[in-house]
């Protein structure tokens, strides 16, 4: 089909001994040994080494029942490309519809490894795993119902170690393709993978809205990747017979945001645009759900370079691309938006704390970077004109190590308590005078600090995981204290607490490493005692995966322990309503979840309602509650004074009530001064002032149990 150099016998001999037992393996990795190699040799998952093979030859080995359907060598728009062409991933992803670009790598035509006639595509400037190229479903002919086999061939640049090259998914979870994991030996210069996908597989990645085939690396994020060949082939026939329909939400259920609106708001993750719109998730989220938070696109590596950047970026450089994605879904769904989250360990890039060489910043260096991440976040949304939708911001996340439940010394203190290895912690303490009184846990007070100057209106949250076990119960309670005395003492105290809020994340196992839930009603006390807010800001319940052996489905009896489970946990919540905020659920289906191996929400593989969905739906319905009186609000006109024409408003309006219950705001008579929005979710006013005039309205604000209103009036010069 396709012309290529002759290889010797032995090469040949190779080559169809991979390729057998690569049609055989449809499993997990194998166990990789060190093997002396031939020149660009790799080792597949079960061991057998394969050589490089060219075009003619490798294609006369695919059995006959495998048909060629789609390939980089046919697809005439990518081969139509010049040599030497290069660009970003923008630039790439509307020239064929069988590709896109994964992330963000700089892509370069160049010519191909054998073949004098054909190009293929060198991806550098590489910095995670994924960036790297995708293969559309919808482009290269993959449909339900059948059985398809991928080939991908290239080079990489010669690393330290092996490198794994693998078929994986294109969306969350994000899952390697069993069976396609190639370990590639640091000394070599070529790979390749190749996986065959059963019709059951290909409809289960269909129905979880999967859109393609991601070739990606793993342990080689930053190596220069080229792709040289890709192959599709259809094997056997097309035959849909007895296979699951396409999944589908039910949207005639009862919603939960209506059942839990008298109490506290409810909420879920948006996860990425594509997951979202599929199989219509955004409508069954706004069915179920009224408060959003981002899974990832809010987090500092989405923001502001991946973690291996050092070098500080300059405020052009921050990616707002997702990030302004989902505050303006919010705000035209009216949702609460939760900003998640400013400083934490994880997924963040090193220039915030560590020098180019890896070691950490001074203390000085690491405040002044933190001070400039948020103002470039701030000053951002503020020309967006959506600063005031964020109802809150996570400023620090998982601070406190968990340490196997158990104090460090007793009686215990919460510095003692700390992440040791954060590289936040290591650089405050990188020249903090102990003698007067400096330590390397104050990171987590001038986070707080920046935040309340550069986000004025959010609520501001502390928040973390494990945090019903009895020892970090208490280390973060002592934190919150501790730090809004200090507050109260600093001389920009502003009457309002430094960390308002804490945040349980809240993620709880019923098998391995098992969570006792009589500790959560106490270290929800326990955190109400201290004066903050609470909320519920990431719960999911596991059954199996997480600590334990996962299973391929939850049985009848492991669903019910679970129903159990969720229908106890929101039995404690519905009990402190007039406490909780908040009550966020960490996704939005079973295999849509970081843990989908072990089935933690309430929302299965099909999208289909779970028992623990029934159980708190009955629960809710069930409950009696001696609720506040219905005049639960009450408004208080804003003090604006006289205000020039060109200047920007922000300003929030101040507001009493009774309860949790989700509140939102809206003009009720007149007209804002024209460039002015009102803020639903947070009644922060917001825009510049771009007529002069007296501008009198009527705002109101309303929740389950009550409304109110209050005519306001501003004056533009």
């Amino acid at each position: 089909m396709f012309k290529g150099n002759a290889r010797n016998l032995n090469k040949l001999i190779g080559i169809l001994l991979a390729i057998l037992v690569g049609a055989m393996t449809l499993s997990g990795c194998g166990n990789y040994e060190e093997q002396d190699l031939p020149e660009d040799a790799t080792i597949n998952d079960e061991g057998m080494v394969e050589e490089d093979s060219d075009g003619e030859d490798y294609l006369d080995d695919i059995d006959e029942g495998n048909i060629l359907i789609w390939s980089f060598a046919e697809d005439t728009a990518l081969q139509g490309l010049e040599v030497g062409h290069s660009g970003a991933a923008g630039a790439f992803d509307a020239i064929s519809p069988a590709m896109l670009v994964s992330g963000a790598p700089l892509i370069t035509v160049v010519e191909h490894a054998t073949e004098e006639e054909r190009i293929a595509l060198k991806l550098s400037n590489r910095a995670e795993n994924w960036y790297t190229l995708d293969f559309l479903f919808t482009g290269i002919d993959v449909v339900r119902g059948g059985s398809y086999r991928f080939i991908a061939r290239g080079r990489i640049e010669e690393g330290p170690g092996h490198r794994t090259m693998q078929w994986n998914q294109t969306d969350a979870p994000w899952n390697a393709i069993d069976g396609s994991q190639v370990s590639v030996a640091g000394e070599a210069s070529t790979w390749e993978i190749d996986v065959t996908m059963s019709r059951e597989q290909i409809n289960t990645a269909l129905n979880s809205g999967q859109r393609g085939m991601r070739i990606q690396t793993d342990n080689a994020p930053t190596e220069t990747l080229t792709i040289d060949d890709v192959f599709v082939f259809q094997v056997g026939e097309i035959n849909a017979q007895g296979l699951p329909g396409v999944s589908q939400w039910d949207l005639e259920l009862p919603s939960l945001a209506r059942l839990f609106e008298p109490y506290f708001s409810l909420g879920n993750i948006y996860s990425t645009h594509n997951l979202m719109t599929v199989f219509d998730t955004d409508e069954a989220f706004l069915h179920h759900f009224n408060a959003v938070t981002a899974e990832n696109a809010h987090k500092p590596d989405h923001i502001a370079g991946p973690g291996n950047r050092f070098t500080v970026p300059t405020p052009a450089e921050f990616n707002f691309t997702s990030v302004d994605s989902i505050v303006n879904w919010a705000i035209e769904h009216q949702l609460l938006l939760v900003g998640h989250a400013l400083v934490w360990h994880g997924q963040s890039p090193n220039w915030l704390f560590k020098e180019i060489d890896g070691s950490p910043l001074t203390r000085e260096e690491a405040m002044d970077r933190m001070a400039f991440y948020m103002r470039t976040l701030s000053e951002h949304f503020s020309e967006q004109g959506t600063l005031g939708a964020f109802y809150s911001w996570d400023v620090v996340n998982e601070a406190i190590a968990s340490d196997g439940g158990m104090w460090r010394d007793q009686p215990g203190s919460w510095r003692n308590q700390m992440r040791l290895d954060s590289p936040w912690f290591l650089a405050f303490s990188n020249g903090a005078d102990e003698e007067a009184g400096e330590h390397a846990s104050d990171y987590i007070f001038y986070a707080f600090y920046f935040a309340r100057r550069y986000f004025p209106y959010s609520i501001l949250y502390y928040n973390d995981y494990n945090e019903e076990i009895p020892s970090k119960r208490e280390a973060i309670a002592q934190m919150v204290e501790e730090i809004n005395e200090k507050w109260e003492n600093h001389p920009d105290y502003d009457g309002r607490l430094l960390i308002e809020a804490i945040g349980m994340q809240s993620h709880y196992h019923l098998e391995g490493w098992t969570t006792n839930l009589n500790n959560v009603p106490i270290a929800m006390d326990r955190f109400i005692a201290t004066g903050a807010r609470v909320s519920v800001t990431e719960l999911d319940i596991t059954l199996g995966g997480s600590g334990s052996s996962a299973h391929p489905y939850l049985n009848e009896d492991q669903l019910n322990r679970q129903a159990d489970a969720y229908a106890r946990i929101f039995g404690y919540y519905l009990e402190r309503a007039n406490y909780l905020s908040r009550v966020s659920i960490w996704g939005m289906a079973d295999h849509k979840s970081w843990r989908g191996n072990g089935f933690p929400v309430l929302f299965d593989n099909f999208f289909g309602a779970k028992p623990a969905f029934h159980a708190i739906v009955e629960l809710v319905e069930q409950w009696e509650w001696e609720h506040p009186a219905v005049e639960s609000l009450t408004m208080f006109p804003l003090a604006l004074g006289s205000i020039e024409q060109g200047s920007r408003i922000f300003s929030q309006i101040t507001l009493e009530r009774e309860n949790n219950a989700p509140v939102w705001f809206y003009v009720a008579e007149g007209e804002l001064p024209p460039g002015v929005v009102l803020h639903a979710r947070t009644g922060v006013l917001e825009g510049i002032a771009l007529e002069a005039g007296e501008f009198t309205f009527t705002l109101g604000a309303r929740n389950y149990w009550g409304s109110a209103t209050q005519v306001m009036t501003i004056q533009i010069d």
